[in-house]
């Protein structure tokens, strides 16, 4: 039996046919239409970023102002101490007693923030946290579409990158970049729900007057918003959703499924039900004129349907 051929000459003309046989268009071919796609997919992705970072500096600059006036309420006021020691000092020398009264001094020293500056400054915080981690998340997206392009425009022969290009493709949807990029909205909408949460509760104390006319139109918006987000699930070709429409698709289809196997098992129940009645008994249909009566057949298990002028039972 002879020798087999060197590898390089067995192995010669795999390599060198691939990039001058027809493989060679269909991957340029398939180069020139995903570039296409994945050049609009990135600018999308920057445009909605660059919204993201607009609004979450003008929102996180507004709250910060508001928590500047707000986190005060947490820690004792330097000039309502000054006060209280002052008027310690003036009850002594009324008193004519030089030491101090320890419940007095115990009173003044022990402070407890009130529960509802506690609520609003909770609720504020977590509204600043969520907007600055949007812009966080934001301005790596932007890294990551920049470098997910570059890797795919890399010079190569075409299949050489066409398989590459793949590669990085299908690393997209494992990741679920998309997912990643649809969820930065929605996070910067609950900041802003925490926001008039927070600022409900902070007008509460002031005046009633003013939180209710703020609580009204948060409940208005509120309202919108949730039509908003269940319009498509229930419209398909509504132009309006929300970024929390997507994750309620697959909920509101398995509530659908599961509806829909209630009704079937119910159904099967209520058939059963009549073929196991016993010899005599009927099933009266009120809304059929003549009324129709089911009578069970002599034959075990068997229904017949006759017309009968009788009145049901």
């Amino acid at each position: 039996m002879s020798d087999p051929l060197p590898p390089t000459t067995r192995y010669e003309t795999v390599i060198d046919y691939p990039y001058n046989a027809p493989a060679s268009a269909i991957s340029s071919l398939y180069l020139s239409e995903a570039l296409k796609r994945d050049q609009a997919l990135v600018d999308t992705w920057t445009v909605d970023t660059n919204g993201i970072l607009i609004m979450t500096g003008l929102f996180s600059a507004t709250v910060a102002a508001f928590i500047v006036e707000s986190y005060k309420d947490l820690k004792p006021d330097s000039g309502d101490t000054a006060v209280m020691l002052l008027a310690l000092i003036s009850q002594q020398l009324a008193n004519g007693t030089s030491n101090p009264d320890p419940t007095s001094i115990a009173a003044s020293a022990s402070f407890r923030p009130p529960p509802s500056a506690v609520r609003v400054n909770t609720l504020w915080f977590l509204s600043l946290v969520l907007s600055i981690s949007c812009a966080l998340c934001a301005t790596l997206i932007q890294q990551w579409a920049r470098r997910y392009m570059v890797a795919a425009q890399h010079r190569a022969p075409p299949q050489k990158q066409a398989r590459t290009h793949m590669y990085l493709s299908i690393g997209l949807t494992r990741f679920r970049m998309m997912g990643t990029v649809q969820a930065l909205p929605g996070l910067l909408h609950i900041s802003v729900f925490l926001f008039f949460a927070g600022l409900v509760e902070f007008l509460y104390p002031i005046n009633r007057t003013v939180a209710h006319a703020v609580l009204a139109f948060v409940v208005v918006g509120a309202s919108v918003y949730l039509v908003l987000t269940f319009l498509p699930l229930v419209f398909l070709n509504s132009p309006y959703q929300t970024p929390m429409t997507t994750p309620l698709r697959p909920v509101i289809g398995g509530l659908l499924l599961a509806l829909g196997f209630c009704a079937k098992q119910s159904k099967q129940v209520q058939s059963i039900r009549c073929l196991c009645l016993p010899k005599g008994a009927r099933l009266v249909c009120p809304s059929q004129r003549p009324r129709l009566h089911w009578v069970q057949d002599p034959q075990p298990r068997q229904l017949q349907q006759v017309d009968s002028d009788e009145p049901g039972p």
